[in-house]
């Protein structure tokens, strides 16, 4: 299949993206909020719905992102909960709100994107191959000493990368199948409350017999 022809069955199908804000520290980040959540509104690929999943923010911080950014959805969260539970609400309110969707892409709070193709390039590669998972590459945090390398090194993948069942990296911009969503019920398990959650993404697209992969083009 010719890169034109994944862009163009790309724009036929629907994404969801969740762009995840917390506000119990009591820090106001909503400036950030609102120049991240822009930068997803410039991205070439057009056809998604973007969320916001707000646990515990303060009116004034959604009324600034809903005054500057054009947002499908907020789904505004009162109690103290992880974003594995928050994310997954947020995924079922829009899924009841507009059916569902092809993939779901996670985003915490303080990733951006910086040009306007990252997005169709994540998509093409999940299209692109038997792919349930794919991860774009982050500028820290990302988890390199799991593969045994240097956080601080910030290694830059030059070719797509398949995570070996048993590894995993965090979780700050990731694409997920609707398969998982069907299959599992949630798209992130929940059932734990802080760490852990990484550790049994391989094994979720194994039993699928899925692959979970990592982009070397789209560094956020």
């Amino acid at each position: 299949m010719e890169k034109n022809d994944l862009v163009s069955s790309s724009e036929d199908k629907k994404y969801l993206i969740v762009y995840n804000i917390c506000g119990i520290s009591g820090k106001d980040n909503s400036q950030y909020y609102v120049d991240a959540l822009n930068t997803i509104r410039q991205q070439k690929f057009k056809n998604y719905k973007v969320a916001v999943s707000a646990c515990k923010n303060p009116e004034y911080q959604i009324e600034k992102i809903k005054h500057n950014c054009k947002v499908d959805f907020f789904n505004k969260i009162e109690d103290t909960l992880p974003v594995n539970i928050t994310f997954n609400d947020t995924v079922r309110e829009c899924i009841t709100e507009y059916g569902e969707f092809e993939a779901y892409l996670y985003l915490d709070s303080g990733i951006k994107f910086t040009d306007e193709n990252q997005l169709s390039d994540l998509i093409a590669l999940y299209e692109s191959g038997n792919y349930s998972m794919v991860s774009a590459q982050v500028d820290n945090d990302f988890g390199w000493c799991w593969f045994g390398l240097n956080e601080y090194a910030r290694p830059v993948f030059t070719e797509d990368f398949i995570i070996p069942v048993g590894l995993a990296c965090n979780l700050h911009c990731q694409l997920f199948s609707k398969e998982i969503y069907e299959f599992y019920g949630n798209v992130i398990p929940d059932i734990f409350r802080s760490y852990c959650t990484e550790s049994v993404f391989s094994f979720i697209n194994a039993a699928l017999q899925k692959q979970w992969v990592i982009s070397s083009k789209v560094r956020v």
